[in-house]
C-alpha cells in the first residue's frame, strides 16, 4: 500500500536533556482512508466468527465464574511475560495461597506485578459489568492504570519500541521515552476519547485494534502503557457487548509473535501501515478466540470428570469434597490455606489434602516434608496451554 502520514516527532527537554516523542494523528487513519478488503477483510471475517463462538462459550461458562477469573490471570501473566516478566500462572496462584494463609511472606516483584494487573483488570471489568459502574472512558482507564502500577518499583516495565526515540538503547528495559509535555498529552488523550466515544464507522474489532495501538503510541503513563493497551482490548469487547467475560487471552498470541507484534506496530509509525497491523491483530483475535473456546471446553470437562471420578472411587468426606470444589478458583494450596478455606483444624485439613493427593487430583510440588505446596496441576496445565510450563525452575535450597 502507499505510505500514509500517521504523525510526527517533536523534541522537548526534561531536566535539561533532549527528549523526542512521537505525536500520532487522530483516529481513524486517513489519506488514504483505511480499506477493508482482500486479506484484511478475510482476517476480519475469521476473527468475528471465532469471537462469536467464544461468546457462546462465555455463556456456557457463565455459571462457573472461576473460568473467567482464571483466564484473566493467564492474560495478565502473558502480558507481563511479553515485557520480560518471569512469573507463571502457577506462581500467581501460589502467591494467592500464601496470602490466604497469611504467611507474611512477600511475593517476588514479577509475581506482585501480575497480582496488581489482576486487581486492575478485575476492577475495570467489574465496573463495566455493574449497572452503577463507570462506563468505558479515559477516567476508567486512568483508575485501572493506577491499580496496575500502584507504585513505581525498582524494575520498570519495558516501554514499547515505537513510542519514542529509541536510538542507542542497549536493551528494551533501558528505554524511557520520557514524559510528554502536559498540553500535548492532554490534546492526544482528548482526541483518543473522542474516537472512543464516537459513533462507529468501522467494524468494532477494527476499532479495537486501532484504539489499542493508539493508546500504546500515545504512551500517557509513566509505566504500564503496553500492558494497558493490551488490557484495553477485552475491555472494549465487554463495553461494546461483544464478549461478556474476559476469556480472550490475546497476549499469549502476541508473546508467540513478539517480533511481528513489535514490527507491525513500529511500521504504523514509520509508514502508516495500519493495514499490516490490523492483519496481525485480527489474526491474533481469531487465534486467541479459538484457544479460549477450547480452554473453556477442556477445563469444564476436566473438573466434571475429576469430580465424577472422585465420587466413584474414593467416596470423599465432606471436607475433601469442599476442598475440591474450591480448587478451580484457587488450584494451588497449602495445609494452612486449606485450614482457612475449610474453616477447620490443621489435622482435618491435612486429611482432606491427602485424600485429594491419593485421588490424583492434587500433586505435591515442593518435594519437602514441611511447608509443602499442592497443586491441581492438570487444571493449571489446561489453563496455560499444552507444552507451557506451570512453574518456573527454582534454584536449589
Amino acid at each position: 500500500m502507499a505510505s500514509r502520514a500517521t504523525g510526527h516527532l517533536e523534541r522537548t527537554s526534561v531536566a535539561g536533556a533532549p527528549v523526542s516523542y512521537f505525536v500520532p494523528l487522530p483516529l481513524p487513519p486517513t489519506e488514504p482512508a483505511l480499506r477493508i478488503d482482500g486479506v484484511l477483510a478475510a482476517r476480519l471475517d475469521a476473527a468475528e466468527r471465532a469471537l462469536g463462538r467464544l461468546a457462546l462459550a462465555a455463556e456456557l461458562a457463565a455459571p462457573y465464574r472461576w473460568v473467567a477469573r482464571a483466564l484473566l490471570r493467564e492474560e495478565a501473566v502473558r502480558s507481563a511475560q511479553i515485557e520480560g516478566g518471569q512469573a507463571t500462572l502457577f506462581d500467581v496462584y501460589a502467591a494467592e495461597a500464601a496470602a490466604e494463609a497469611d504467611t507474611g511472606r512477600r511475593a517476588d516483584p514479577d509475581v506482585e506485578e501480575v497480582c496488581h494487573a489482576v486487581v486492575a483488570a478485575s476492577h475495570a471489568h467489574d465496573e463495566l459489568r455493574s449497572a452503577h459502574g463507570r462506563p468505558l472512558s479515559l477516567r476508567l482507564l486512568h483508575e485501572t492504570q493506577a491499580l496496575l502500577v500502584p507504585a513505581r518499583g525498582a524494575r520498570a516495565s519495558a516501554p514499547d519500541p515505537f513510542s519514542g526515540d529509541t536510538a542507542g538503547a542497549a536493551h528494551p528495559r533501558q528505554l524511557d521515552p520520557g514524559p510528554r509535555p502536559p498540553r500535548a498529552l492532554a490534546e492526544l488523550l482528548d482526541a483518543f476519547e473522542r474516537y472512543l466515544q464516537a459513533e462507529p464507522e468501522l467494524p468494532p474489532l477494527v476499532r479495537a485494534g486501532l484504539l489499542a495501538l493508539q493508546l500504546e503510541t500515545i504512551h500517557p503513563y509513566r509505566d504500564g502503557n503496553a500492558r494497558m493497551a493490551r488490557l484495553l482490548v477485552p475491555l472494549l469487547l465487554q463495553g461494546w457487548a461483544l464478549l461478556g467475560s474476559p476469556l480472550l487471552c490475546l497476549s499469549r498470541f502476541f508473546q508467540r509473535e513478539r517480533e511481528a507484534y513489535y514490527g507491525r506496530a513500529a511500521a504504523v509509525r514509520t509508514d502508516g501501515d495500519w493495514e499490516g497491523w490490523l492483519e496481525l491483530f485480527l489474526g491474533g483475535v481469531a487465534t486467541a478466540a479459538h484457544e479460549g473456546s477450547a480452554t473453556v471446553r477442556d477445563v469444564l470437562a476436566l473438573v466434571a470428570r475429576d469430580r465424577e471420578r472422585l465420587f466413584a472411587e474414593h467416596a470423599p468426606p465432606l471436607l475433601a469434597l469442599r476442598l475440591f470444589e474450591a480448587l478451580p478458583d484457587a488450584p494451588v494450596c497449602t495445609i494452612a490455606s486449606a485450614v482457612r478455606r475449610l474453616d477447620t483444624t490443621k489435622p482435618a485439613a491435612g486429611r482432606a489434602v491427602d485424600l485429594l493427593v491419593r485421588a490424583g487430583v492434587l500433586v505435591e510440588t515442593t518435594g519437602r516434608k514441611h511447608g509443602r505446596t499442592f497443586a491441581y496441576r492438570a487444571l493449571v496445565e489446561a489453563l496455560t496451554g499444552a507444552g507451557e510450563p506451570t512453574a518456573r525452575p527454582r534454584p536449589p535450597r
